[in-house]
């Protein structure tokens, strides 16, 4: 009868679970399910890093430290990484309307119920609302133009 194969590790690497795993977990499986496929009983052994056996102190010391100098890169998949793109394109054009309406009399329509309440409504009628709120009611001032209005106010109505 063959001795069981036993593994030491620390409790992150053995309970941990990881999208991305590195090479060396990998090639660990792998390794672990060929002794399982022939019959060989496999033992994952936790070992807390104080235990006292050699090199495994300086193994987690040495891991902290690399973890601190390069955080880890893992692939990440492209509708992840279309994702964070996209928030983070947006959060720069919010950010970057809001800094230019400063000072505008309508600069409360980027914030809260108002913002809420255009962005319900279907785009044509958006856009109608806002430019009539804003003072670029084209249409009025067509109709001012050609004489079909008698007069042009472009206050807001808000």
């Amino acid at each position: 009868m063959r001795r069981p194969a036993t593994l030491h590790s620390n409790h992150k690497t053995v309970c941990g679970y990881n999208l991305f795993p590195s090479k060396l977990k990998f090639e660990s499986k792998k390794l672990i399910n060929s002794f399982i496929c022939t019959g060989r009983e496999v033992v994952l052994q936790w070992i807390s890093s104080h235990y006292g056996i050699h090199g495994n102190e300086q193994a987690d010391k040495l891991a902290k430290e690399v973890l601190t100098l390069h955080p880890p890169c893992f692939p990440m998949p492209l509708q992840n990484t279309q994702r964070l793109l996209r928030d983070k394109f947006r959060q720069k054009r919010i950010s970057t309307f809001t800094d230019l309406t400063v000072g505008k009399f309508w600069f409360h329509l980027l914030d809260g119920q108002k913002c809420a309440q255009f962005s319900a409504l279907p785009r044509v009628e958006g856009v109608a609302c806002f430019r009539v709120i804003t003072g670029h009611d084209y249409l009025q001032a067509h109709l001012f133009k050609i004489g079909l209005v008698e007069r042009f106010t472009a206050l807001p109505s808000l």
